[in-house]
This record gives C-alpha cells, sequence and structure tokens, in this order.
C-alpha cells in the first residue's frame, strides 16, 4: 500500500501552531508588568536554553503582530527580550521584528487597504492627519527620522501619513529602522539589568529622553548646515 506523503501537511500544522504561539506572546505580554517578567525570568531563560531557535523566532513574530496591528505590549515585549536573550541579540530581535511589522504595516497602508485607512485617519483623527500629511510632503525623511525618534503620535498614525506621501518605500523603512536603533538598545539593555528595575518608567530616564531628543534633532541640524553651504 501506498502511503500518502504527509510532510507538506506537517509543515503546514507546525507553521500554524507557530502562529498560535506567537499569538499567545502577543496577548501575555500585552498586559504584562514588570513584576510579572521579573517573577517569570528564570523560567523564560529556562525556556530559551531548551528551545533557542524557537524562542527568537516566537519574539521576533510577536514584535511583527504587535507593530502591524500597534497593539499595547512594546516596551515590556522589549525589555522581556533583552533579559531573556542578552543585549546584543536582543536588540537584533528587538530592532528586526519590530522594524519588519512596520514595513508590512506600512505595506498595507499604501497598497492594500490605504482607502479605508485614510477614511479612519479623516474621521478620528482629522486636524493631525492634515497636518502631518502636510509636513511629511514638506520634510520627508527629516520628518519621519523625529517622528520615529519622539513617538509623541501614533505609530500607525505615522504609517498612514507616510504610505499616502510621495515617499519610496525603501526610503520609509530605512529611516524607521535608523530611528528605531537607540531605543531597542535602551529597552534591550535594560532587560539585562531587570533586577534593578522598579518600573517601566525607570528606563526612559531623562538624560535618556534628552539623548533622544538630541538624536532626533541631527538631521534637522545636519539640513541646515547644508542648506547654508550651499547658499555660499
Amino acid at each position: 500500500m501506498i502511503k500518502p506523503d504527509l510532510g507538506p501537511y506537517r509543515r503546514l500544522w507546525s507553521v500554524f501552531g507557530a502562529l498560535i504561539l506567537v499569538v499567545v506572546a502577543v496577548i501575555l505580554f500585552k498586559n504584562l508588568t514588570l513584576e510579572q517578567i521579573q517573577a517569570k525570568h528564570q523560567d523564560l531563560l529556562s525556556f530559551y536554553r531548551s528551545y533557542p531557535s524557537a524562542t527568537v523566532l516566537l519574539l521576533m513574530g510577536a514584535f511583527v503582530l504587535i507593530n502591524v496591528f500597534c497593539l499595547p505590549g512594546a516596551i515590556a515585549l522589549s525589555i522581556g527580550t533583552g533579559a531573556v536573550l542578552g543585549t546584543g541579540l536582543g536588540f537584533v530581535v528587538v530592532a528586526l521584528g519590530a522594524n519588519l511589522g512596520t514595513g508590512v504595516s506600512f505595506i498595507l497602508a499604501r497598497y492594500l487597504f490605504q482607502r479605508q485607512f485614510v477614511t479612519w485617519a479623516s474621521t478620528h483623527h482629522a486636524k493631525v492627519f492634515e497636518k502631518m500629511t502636510r509636513k511629511s510632503r514638506a520634510n520627508g525623511e527629516y520628518y519621519l527620522f523625529s517622528l520615529r525618534m519622539l513617538p509623541v503620535v501614533p505609530a500607525f498614525l505615522v504609517n498612514i501619513v507616510f504610505a499616502v506621501s510621495p515617499m519610496r518605500s525603501q526610503t520609509f523603512v530605512g529611516v524607521s529602522f535608523l530611528s528605531s536603533l537607540p531605543g531597542a538598545l535602551v529597552y534591550a539593555n535594560a532587560g539585562t539589568q531587570l533586577a534593578t528595575l522598579r518600573s517601566f518608567s525607570d528606563v526612559m530616564r531623562p538624560e535618556v529622553i534628552l539623548s533622544f531628543i538630541a538624536i532626533a534633532a541631527l538631521p534637522w541640524v545636519f539640513r541646515l548646515m547644508f542648506s547654508r553651504f550651499i547658499r555660499r
């Protein structure tokens, strides 16, 4: 008797199971407190030692989902990732996962659901959306870099604004990636100091915030210096 080839089905179920685990991870991290991360730290480390590749993929998948749908829990997930994977690998996972999610969100907003997203933004954030759209067309990547460095506007709205702007997809992804690196490093490194943290606000100390503001201002300073140099 010829046995049917179940290989493709097994792979399909493996992918489906991994997606379920990623969704569960997102749900768990959504309302996760610092105390819970500290209490489960050893359990998470044990899981990572037993299943290193699966842990990395699950964490990265969770970052992608959180950033695609702009769900809460990114800070908790970033700190938890640093606590489990360490600063180096944690930084890579946080940065790549977050930016993969941002890229997918941008593609959805530009190519698949632009009309629906623009209608939603115009209805719920009309004044802010109009102002941001105008500034995005005038200042392009400089404006995007500042918005990413200083997240005073929801990331989902930023993605919609630049999805309807003339900015190239490669430029959007590149600028978003560069501007996310400082935050990814700060949160991943904070995870390695998990035992000393009392709250999430301990991570964003005044000096860290000032550093972010300075980094956000750098492109504008370079732009001003370059424009003055050209005029001479």
